[in-house]
């Protein structure tokens, strides 16, 4: 399965668990047309505020190299952690709880490899 799709119920079931303590989830579309980026939160039932990245300059910014990549920033605006490829639940929940607690940890990678 393609990571986006495989992790994008694992983000929203993260999103519901933690909507209430003050966590903000924002999903960049960096690639998919719009309806196609729609059609994809109605799927997978997305609630989570999106936006698209139509200039390029937020993937710059943040130093995007992969699809999918997860970024958790803390309180204070830090990037505590990045993840590129498909997040599982368990690292997005431990990932959580660090940025809460303003916890820095080194940048991980899942063993997703491009068929291209």
């Amino acid at each position: 399965m393609v990571p986006c799709r495989a992790e994008a119920k694992t983000l929203e079931a993260a999103w519901q668990k933690y909507k209430d303590r003050g966590v903000v989830f924002l999903g960049i579309d960096i690639q998919d047309r719009e309806e196609d980026a729609r059609a994809f939160m109605k799927e997978f039932g997305i609630t989570y505020l999106n936006r698209r990245d139509e200039s390029g300059k937020i993937a710059v910014d943040y130093g995007v190299w992969g699809i999918p990549e997860t970024f958790f920033i803390d309180p204070q605006g830090r990037i505590t952690y990045k993840h590129a490829g498909e997040i599982r639940a368990e690292t997005v929940i431990a990932k959580l709880d660090d940025a809460l607690q303003g916890i820095v940890s080194s940048e991980g990678k899942s063993d997703y490899r491009s068929v291209r």
